[in-house]
């Protein structure tokens, strides 16, 4: 089972795409966090990105091709498939994408769209910790010491999450958003779920998990959302 989630930045896809992979024993690829692993192990491909990342330009068509294919080689081989976030976000890395699915024989089975209004992806934005070393993010509200639980490394906000860069690369996203949906929805019938409020998380992804078990006999849309519970 192969699934794609599309959404701007502080959505909350690498809390979905983590729990989706843990339920289902799929690898979890997020090119955001591949991207800062080659940058800070200054690979070649990471000064690259870096270059691209520090003046907020685009990669280059086919810059990406390759080091997507070898990721997505490596969990087809290891696990139950992927869940992919933050590729592709452009028109152009949809066809390179298409393309490197066809060349690997193997389909996109589900998509989950977050949708979350602006507003709310700054204020998440205002309360993310980040972990340097091994890339863990959280809301401050939601640890008692400001350590990363995985290794202990001292939290700290990402360079990025300000309002400003939040708003920016909402807009990148919105420019292409429903063209790259439309391309990968006609990819194989591909089931489309969109998601509307993850303040609930483990709940979404059990609705997310439940609508994946019941859904291999349509292809119409299905929405999901939750009414967040008092604190």
């Amino acid at each position: 089972m192969n699934i794609e989630i599309l959404g701007p930045r502080a959505s909350g896809k690498t809390t979905l795409g983590k729990m989706l992979a843990t339920e289902l024993n799929n690898e979890y690829i997020s090119l955001g966090t591949l991207a800062r692993r080659e940058v800070a192990n200054e690979s070649k491909i990471g000064k690259q990105m870096k270059f691209h990342i520090d003046n907020k330009i685009p990669y280059p068509e086919g810059f990406l091709i390759d080091f997507i294919r070898q990721n997505l080689q490596k969990a087809l081989k290891n696990t139950n498939g992927f869940i992919l976030d933050g590729y592709p976000r452009r028109v152009s890395e949809t066809l390179e994408f298409i393309n490197i699915m066809n060349d690997l024989g193997v389909n996109l089975d589900y998509l989950v769209e977050l949708n979350i209004p602006l507003e709310e992806l700054i204020r998440r934005s205002e309360l993310r910790l980040w972990c340097p070393k091994c890339d863990f993010q959280i809301a401050r509200t939601a640890i008692k010491t400001p350590h990363c639980p995985d290794c202990s490394t001292t939290l700290s906000r990402r360079s990025d999450d300000t309002p400003k860069e939040i708003e920016r690369m909402y807009e990148l996203y919105r420019a292409d958003a429903e063209e790259v949906k439309g391309m990968l929805t006609v990819m194989n019938m591909v089931k489309v779920f969109s998601v509307d409020d993850l303040r609930q998380a483990p709940f979404i992804t059990q609705g997310v998990i439940h609508l994946l078990n019941q859904s291999n006999s349509t292809k119409d849309a299905e929405r999901v959302g939750f009414e967040p519970t008092n604190p």
